[in-house]
């Protein structure tokens, strides 16, 4: 029992010390982030969404010169709607970077143990490109949260025959496309769900 007591201690330490790191990492240097065409654009659906009441039916144009659906706009309305500064809108994509380490060690530890759980949340964590994508307001850096959403409700309704988690990553599966076109490999995936399970 003693032991015990002690493991679950150290893996609290590690896990502490996981999230200072992805905090200072997420919300150090604020304001050094990147604001052009993108940002600026999908900064302004949101804003007339969550501000003047119009509804978002297009995303903001992609690349290719075809506009992205509009999920985006409509999760960057909700701290549109708290502040006009795209400052917390930054902040809000990390608060989401920050909650997708958690939820990545959560899982890792639940599938397969508590060594794998720190070092999936460790990894996630100081991964430089969880870092970048952790501090500015474009559609994809919505993504890394949906897939941990997406994953974890998978697992929920296969390993604990959860229904509520099958119907949750259903819907997951289609809103990460409507968020950004990448979004379309997680539905890829949903469909190899349903033909496996």
């Amino acid at each position: 029992m003693e032991r015990r007591r002690w493991t679950r201690a150290a893996e609290g330490l590690a896990l502490a010390a996981i999230l200072a790191l992805a905090a200072v990492l997420r919300f150090g240097w604020l304001g050094v982030n990147s604001f052009a065409f993108d940002e600026a654009r999908l900064s302004l659906i949101s804003l007339r969404m969550a501000r003047g009441g119009d509804f978002a039916s297009l995303g903001m144009p992609s690349s290719a010169g075809v506009p992205n659906m509009p999920g985006a706009a409509w999760v960057f309305a909700i701290p549109y709607a708290l502040s006009p500064d795209p400052l917390v809108a930054t902040l809000f994509v990390g608060v989401l970077s920050l909650l997708a380490v958690v939820g990545v060690w959560w899982l890792a530890r639940r599938a397969w143990g508590s060594l794998p759980g720190i070092a999936a949340g460790l990894f996630l964590a100081a991964s430089p490109y969880a870092v970048l994508y952790s501090r500015s307001v474009w559609a994809q850096n919505l993504l890394p949260v949906l897939a941990l959403a997406w994953m974890a409700s998978a697992y929920l309704a296969i390993a604990e025959q959860k229904r509520w988690a099958l119907a949750l990553h259903v819907f997951l599966a289609r809103f990460a496309v409507q968020v950004h076109f990448a979004g379309a490999a997680l539905a890829l995936g949903t469909a190899y769900f349903f033909a496996r399970w």
